[in-house]
């Protein structure tokens, strides 16, 4: 299945086009080819650069867990070593030694209870990746107080402006309906209020 470019090459090369056929045709045909090149290239240079940055998310998300990590063994180690010293103690002295050394045990015991349970716990790493493509979500909460007497009036309510992406956006609510809608269904209209400065 041949190309344009591929039949327009293939017809200079057979002489199929008339002598009077204008210089240019011919000469157009390697400006394409070099112009279709260069988008493929930014393309390709476009996309290693976001994969660069997905690498780099992720490192920074691996690092992030390797010190978490590092973090909860080091005190889950702590903790087995005074428990081991807890049963050693318990198994090798005799009641009466037990009964002398019981300060010492409810020391131990303590240093267990004091770690705080905050230790454990750490903040999780957000599994999703920013994307170079598709901009970040924002979301924004509406309540529309006094509902009922809202309906009662025909004007439209509208929501604060959201700004997502150097635009603005707003909710513009009739309570009470518009147009076929009025005192049947509730109106809801996403409005651009302003647009990316040019």
């Amino acid at each position: 299945r041949l190309r344009n470019y591929d039949i327009m090459e293939f017809a200079i090369s057979h002489s199929l086009f008339p002598k009077d056929c204008p210089s240019h045709h011919v000469t157009c045909i390697p400006q394409i080819k070099y112009a279709k090149g260069d988008r493929e290239a930014e393309m390709r240079s476009v996309v290693n650069y976001m994969a660069e940055k997905l690498e780099s998310q992720l490192k920074a998300k691996l690092s992030k867990l390797k010190v978490q990590k590092s973090s909860i063994c080091n005190e889950t180690e702590i903790l087995e070593k005074i428990l081991e010293e807890v049963e050693r103690e318990l198994k090798q002295k005799s009641k009466s030694e037990l009964i002398a050394s019981v300060e010492h045990l409810m020391d131990m015991f303590s240093k267990v209870h004091e770690t705080p349970m905050t230790n454990f716990v750490s903040a999780p790493v957000p599994a999703d990746f920013i994307s170079e493509i598709v901009p970040q979500y924002q979301s924004a909460t509406f309540a529309l107080h006094n509902f009922s007497m809202l309906r009662r009036k025909a004007d439209p309510v509208y929501s604060p402006n959201l700004n997502c992406n150097g635009i603005k956006w707003r909710l513009k609510v009739y309570p009470d309906g518009n147009g076929v809608a009025r005192s049947t269904y509730l109106s809801v209209f996403l409005e651009l209020v302003e647009g990316v400065q040019e």
